[in-house]
């Protein structure tokens, strides 16, 4: 299983920071080998180690006595860097240094002292470890000029930047002005501003650092009055700031030309925190809660209207608490601000990411950086309830899409919307109780769709009644990350595989931990369904009168060449480290058994492919012991084709063996056998023989927990292979179906089989694709009529 999941692309990279030891080289700052040291210091007092740095240039103070000179260091971008020395001290040891030209990060101060005897020491003191931030504002005008002359000298104060770029919000729309890339003579543009009509507007910088990280203007610009000439005939609306985010905001006027109004999407500026807010000249219209709660197996539709352009112009115009895509993506930088001005939130490195990072306004600091999608996704909005509380993240990838929902004082991921369509726009209702959407703000096509914040706690459809079929007839079925088992195309991928005959679903739901010597596992969104998408998936397989059995698996976001069966091995691990991970996979697991209960979920297995952990008896008996207390159906755990079912010494505490059945077949010199020597294969290689001596001993019956074949030349030889990019051969797929079908159904101890994989959409596969999954292949109609056939 672990290689196969690998497959399909869940393992995206992961970025880390962290502080390394520095060990010094020859370049370093050291001390001689002379006599002993003669000098008393109390090293670098100013700055202190912690403190933030945002003004440029900096001045290092160091305290000692018997000095005659002291000699300031600095390490940065992986080396040290001699910042000058100071041979007077009269008015103490100091130096100043201009760091305007370093980019953000942790840096290292520290000293090289000389005595009056030429003995050398190292700040005993251990200098300083500061960090650098990038800093920069709008310095003129100030909020409250009036502007009487153009043109205008634009002037921003800065530290540790590379680039400035000045902004002006004027005639509801903003305008840039210009860049200064070089800062030598200071951070300026002159913006030549006749020709415009006399109004307030909002001007603005965004700031660039050496990394190329864009820093908007903190102290949020200024707002100022233009009164260069006479006022224009054409009615344009009075500009009011509104506190505290001194934000413009006109007011509807009374009379205003139908020239006056803007006919074409607004487009969002670079800089949300100075996107003027404004109130909507038609408000929505805000579509009731439903009276009684939706079916699960039937999810609530958004409600989709038409909506004049004017309207959808009018709701989703410029505001500062929400940013759009209008070009395919919300602009890198761009912000969007809460509405009581407390935070803001903007997308986190690195660009589509899936990552939103949640700051204070005041402070522009950093609270917490929260993963509410996936590497590779496209953020198409950002936006904040009407209280401050709730975050709106919106996502677009394989042509649907996620809204996450995101608590914004803790960043809990409070709910995953899922969105079958690509939307530019969105911002919440007025009363907050609905997301509002939509893809176009002219045009054809234009409407708007709204999405409940919460749902009504849904009917959960009964599973279905009467005796099962005497073999299990299912495939796997994954959803890789939240939302996807609740798309429309989840839907009719389930109600295609009720209609050829399949009677069982067994749901795959992936939980992670950082590597195989991680203790600690997450189920978690974005990369695991929620229990809003198992429940949504569950009952609609109930209601197609099909069983589910739910099948959790433990995978590693950095494998580095391991697999789930690994976790745990060669790690060295204390006795303290293996409890640790035990109780974090107990917690996971007894939270999917109370699941599996609530919907009547027929069949759990306890755990997949576990190998390292499958010597501990007691603690694995201890954990069905629990889950027998508080779920009624049937238990397996799914061990890999090694030797691991000979291993295990606790099948007597579960239903049936478990087995993810890769087991090779042939060898390189007959890569495609047919079906009838792949039938022959299973008893010459003592397969059957060995599955029957396991049921025996344990009088339990076998159940191929996973089965499956990539459609490929050599299929056959390691079915677990999951790499590389063989011919395709669709007929080498088809022929180990069938030969599945000719040998296993009529075997007394066999139980019945879940075929890997089966993806939640019915375009997926097809004759170019070499995957796992038999959709839109040959090995569909085997099948197909392999399963209808079978008792």
């Amino acid at each position: 299983m672990s290689r196969r999941w690998m497959k399909c692309g869940l393992y995206p990279t992961i970025w880390v920071m962290s502080l390394t030891i520095i060990v010094l080289s020859s370049t370093a700052p050291r001390a001689s080998a002379g006599p002993s040291a003669r000098i008393v210091s109390t090293g670098i007092t100013s700055p202190l180690d912690g403190d933030t740095i945002t003004a440029s240039p900096l001045t290092i103070q160091f305290a000692g006595s018997n000095v005659s000179a002291v000699q300031f260091w600095v390490f940065y971008d992986n080396s040290w860097h001699d910042l000058g020395t100071d041979i007077n001290g009269a008015d103490g040891w100091s130096i100043n240094w201009n760091w305007s030209g370093v980019s953000s990060q942790l840096v290292k101060l520290t000293t090289v002292m000389r005595d009056t005897n030429n003995n050398i020491s190292v700040d005993s003191g251990g200098g300083a470890l500061v960090l650098l931030q990038a800093s920069g504002r709008l310095a003129t005008p100030t909020t409250g000029a009036t502007i009487t002359n153009c043109p205008l000298s634009l002037e921003a104060a800065a530290n540790g930047i590379t680039e400035v770029q000045f902004w002006a919000f004027y005639d509801l729309g903003w305008q840039e002005l210009g860049t200064d890339s070089d800062g030598a003579d200071g951070w300026s543009v002159v913006w030549n501003c006749s020709g415009i009509v006399n109004q307030q507007m909002k001007l603005t910088t965004v700031m660039w650092d050496s990394s190329n990280n864009p820093i908007v203007d903190p102290g949020g610009g200024a707002l100022v009055t233009l009164s260069v000439q006479a006022a224009s005939t054409i009615p344009t609306p009075t500009l009011t700031p509104v506190l505290p985010m001194a934000t413009p905001v006109p007011p509807t006027p009374t009379s205003v030309p139908a020239t006056a109004t803007p006919v074409v999407p607004i487009v969002t500026p670079v800089l949300p925190t100075a996107t003027p807010t404004r109130t909507p000249t038609v408000l929505p219209v805000v579509m009731s809660t439903p009276s009684s709660p939706p079916s699960a197996a039937t999810p609530v539709p958004a409600v989709q209207t038409q909506t004049p352009t004017s309207q959808a112009a009018s709701l989703f115009g410029m505001r500062s608490d929400a940013v759009y895509s209008p070009t395919g993506s919300v602009p890198f930088g761009a912000q969007a601000t809460a509405p009581d001005g407390s935070r803001y939130v903007t997308e986190a490195s690195p660009q589509n990411g899936g990552l939103i990072g949640i700051y204070q306004k005041a402070t522009g600091v950093l609270e917490r950086v929260v993963a509410t999608g996936l590497p590779g996704d496209k953020l198409e909005g950002l936006a904040w309830s009407p209280d401050s509380k709730t975050i709106a993240a919106m996502y677009h990838y394989w042509g649907n899409g996620t809204i996450a929902l995101i608590d914004a004082a803790t960043g809990a991921k409070l709910r995953y919307i899922p969105i079958n369509y690509g939307y530019n726009y969105m911002v919440f209702s007025a009363d907050g109780t609905q997301i509002v959407t939509t893809p176009l703000l002219t045009g054809t096509g234009n409407w708007i769709q709204y999405f409940p914040v919460q749902y009504p706690s849904p009917i959960i459809a009964a599973p279905p009644s009467g005796p099962d079929s005497r073999l299990q007839k299912g495939v796997n079925y994954m959803g890789d990350r939240s939302g996807v088992l609740s798309f429309g195309s989840s839907d009719k991928a389930l109600a295609k595989l009720a209609s050829a005959g399949n009677k069982w679903i067994t749901l795959v739901i992936a939980g992670y931990q950082d590597n195989g010597c991680s203790t600690s596992i997450l189920f978690d969104a974005p990369r695991t369904p929620t229990d809003e998408d198992i429940t949504h998936a569950v009952s609609k397989a109930h209601s197609l009168g099909m069983r589910v059995m739910l099948k959790p698996h433990v995978q590693m976001l950095n494998p580095n060449g391991l697999n789930s069966g690994d976790i745990g091995s060669h790690c060295g691990w204390s006795a303290t480290d293996l409890q640790n991970w035990l109780t974090s996979y107990e917690k996971a697991i007894l939270h999917y058994a109370d699941l599996a209960r609530t919907l009547g979920i027929e069949q759990f297995v306890v755990g997949t492919e576990l190998r390292g952990m499958k010597y501990q008896d007691a603690q694995w008996r201890n954990l069905i012991a629990q889950i027998r207390q508080r779920y009624a159906g049937k238990l397996t755990y799914a061990t890999g084709f090694t030797s691991e079912p000979l291993d295990i010494r606790w099948w007597d505490a579960l239903d049936y063996i478990g087995i993810d059945a890769y087991y090779s077949l042939t060898d390189k010199s007959n890569p495609n056998p047919s079906t009838d020597q792949l039938v022959a294969a299973w008893s010459a290689k003592g397969y059957l023989a060995m599955f029957q001596g396991l049921a025996q001993k344990w009088n339990k019956q076998i159940l191929f927990t996973e089965i499956g074949y990539r459609s490929v030349d050599g299929a056959t030889i390691d079915p677990s292979a999951w790499q590389g990019s063989p011919p395709i051969n669709l007929t080498a797929q088809a022929n180990a179906y069938q030969a599945i079908f000719n040998v296993f159904p009529n075997q007394p101890w066999f139980a019945g089989m879940h075929w890997w994989q089966w993806i939640p959409a019915n375009g997926a596969g097809g004759s170019t694709n070499g995957g796992f999954t038999p959709q839109n292949k040959p090995a569909e109609s085997v099948l197909s009529q392999g399963f209808n056939a079978l008792p």
